[in-house]
């Protein structure tokens, strides 16, 4: 079972971030398990593939967070695991303009807009919703 792991920034949110992911408790798609840990299913350009994803601290860099993933699209996810959790996201350059946003943008400094590069998948979801 291969995996990767991302080294996230000092203000880092990893359940604000992957809860955007859900489409409700309920998604058999994206679930929190007890302890912290991220299950999610996809369908990727290179077939279906099972995606852990932990997070624990580490000597050297201060923090990991770990994917393993299963299946045909094993690889593909991986590869995208950091645009996954929002590596590519850059809140510096968010101006916010009005006042309620700015606020909620301080509340939630660690949140990260994640990158599935799945637009089918974000489709289907939306549609069903």
């Amino acid at each position: 079972m291969p995996s990767r792991s991302w080294a996230p920034p000092a203000r880092y949110d990893l359940p604000r971030t992957l809860w955007a992911l859900r489409r409700g408790r309920g998604d058999p798609a994206c679930q929190l398990e007890a302890g912290g840990i991220w299950w999610r299913t996809s369908r990727t350009p290179d077939g279906s593939v099972t995606l852990r994803i932990t997070d624990h601290p580490d000597i050297m860099t201060g923090r990991l967070i770990t994917g393993t993933a299963w299946g045909p699209g094993a690889q593909w996810a991986l590869e995208q695991l950091p645009a996954l959790l929002g590596a590519d996201d850059d809140p510096e350059a968010f101006r916010p303009r009005h006042g309620v946003v700015a606020a909620a943008h301080r509340k939630h400094a660690g949140l990260r807009l994640p990158r599935t590069s799945l637009v089918l998948e974000a489709l289907v979801r939306s549609v069903l919703e």
